[in-house]
């Protein structure tokens, strides 16, 4: 309009060509997890109901509320700090936020980790994460995932092992005489190369993420060195 305006004709016409023939869409927000402070959401931790606690989501217009019944987990029951009064809503679940105190080692020891596919992860004093009792390793159920098609019901599912499976085997590490955890610094793994299907299913964020979440709470520091010759050196 503010073409034909000053009368530009032709362009105005090349430029409702270009919009016509890109349709207007709307952005994917379905992996987007809002995060509600206390102006949204409200806690009742106090009930003598079938659940722990109840959520109470608030100015949403026209005074409307949402009330969302709530069960702890194992790991909610595990935290002493003091929650926030935010939190994390998702389709399946909702996440709690704690502010706790962290006190790192000063006298532990000192040792290196590896992160692999078949053996999650493998430790300077011997320790290794092992399959568990159904038989099952990293690599099986990579191999299991890559026999599902993606976005089915069964492929969710066996991703859902593999997280379980991970947080499982890192859990079986003894850290409790660990000052120091060292890291390969690994990124852009699979930056400007072709990887096959088995590679793409190996999660090295979310195995590093389980272990800097476990070494938070145990106090242990994690120290990434560089990948550089490490295996010569071992």
């Amino acid at each position: 309009n503010k073409l034909i305006e000053q009368k530009l004709y032709k362009k105005a016409r090349k430029l409702k060509t270009i919009i016509d023939k890109n349709n207007s869409n709307k952005p994917q927000i379905n992996s987007i997890q809002p995060e509600l402070d206390s102006r949204f959401v409200k806690f009742n931790f106090d009930n003598k109901t079938s659940f722990d606690g109840w959520i109470t989501l608030i100015c949403l217009g026209n005074k409307f509320k949402i009330k969302i019944p709530v069960k702890k987990t194992k790991h909610f029951n595990s935290l002493t700090g003091m929650i926030k009064s935010g939190i994390r809503i998702s389709n399946n679940k909702i996440t709690f936020m704690f502010e706790e105190e962290i006190k790192t080692k000063e006298i532990g020891e000192i040792i290196g980790l590896d992160i692999g596919i078949k053996n999650i992860a493998t430790l300077s004093d011997n320790q290794s994460t092992k399959t568990d009792v159904h038989g099952w390793n990293l690599s099986k159920i990579i191999q299991r995932i890559n026999r599902k098609k993606k976005g089915s019901k069964g492929y969710l599912k066996v991703q859902r092992h593999r997280t379980n499976f991970i947080n499982w085997s890192i859990n079986q590490l003894n850290l409790n005489n660990v000052k120091t955890l060292k890291l390969e610094k690994i990124k852009d793994v699979r930056r400007g190369v072709q990887t096959s299907k088995y590679l793409n299913r190996w999660t090295y964020t979310e195995i590093k993420s389980k272990l800097e979440l476990t070494c938070e709470k145990l106090g242990v520091q994690v120290e990434y060195v560089n990948p550089t010759y490490t295996s010569q050196r071992c």
